[in-house]
């Protein structure tokens, strides 16, 4: 996953797929490396995407970190961290830094463990949008605004999409 940055002009954010540890990364529009950001109090069992977007604080953006992936679909509980987007220049020397105060959104699926790739904020609602994969027919869920970091919520499916027709 990628986003580019709402408050940090030419700044994107990036995450490695699984194996890798519990950190985000910052890049300008050149390429240039800004920073390792670890991500306090979460795992990184396998990262698969990131958004960015409103949250509970009108006042503050908001990145969204995918730790959706399960290969195997055998894990009952997936998780989102949602965090204050960062200060970061563009310029900046390389950074390692550590980021506290992390909501973690812990999910499960209403309708069975799942493997996702997709992680989507509404705008709009701050409803959070997941997609499945490796199946015939892909599942669409929502976990609706606002997103306990207190109890454990079940993803809504809303729709599937069948991406095989015969």
């Amino acid at each position: 996953g990628i986003v580019a940055s709402y408050k940090n002009e030419n700044v994107f954010w990036t995450h490695n797929d699984s194996g890798d540890q519990n950190r985000i990364y910052a890049f300008n529009n050149e390429g240039q490396h800004l920073g390792v950001y670890t991500l306090q109090n979460c795992s990184a069992r396998d990262f698969e995407d990131i958004a960015i977007g409103p949250g509970p604080d009108e006042n503050q953006d908001y990145l969204y970190v995918g730790n959706i992936g399960d290969n195997g679909s055998q894990y009952d509980t997936k998780y989102i961290y949602r965090l204050i987007e960062p200060d970061v220049e563009s310029d900046q020397a390389t950074v390692n830094e550590t980021l506290y105060n992390i909501d973690i959104i812990a999910y499960q699926y209403e309708d069975g463990n799942r493997d996702a790739e997709t992680l989507m904020l509404d705008p709009l609602t701050k409803d959070i949008i997941i997609v499945s994969k490796r199946e015939e027919a892909v599942h669409i869920y929502k976990l609706p605004y606002p997103q306990s970091s207190e109890t454990l919520l079940t993803a809504e499916l809303i729709h599937t999409m069948d991406f095989y027709p015969d």
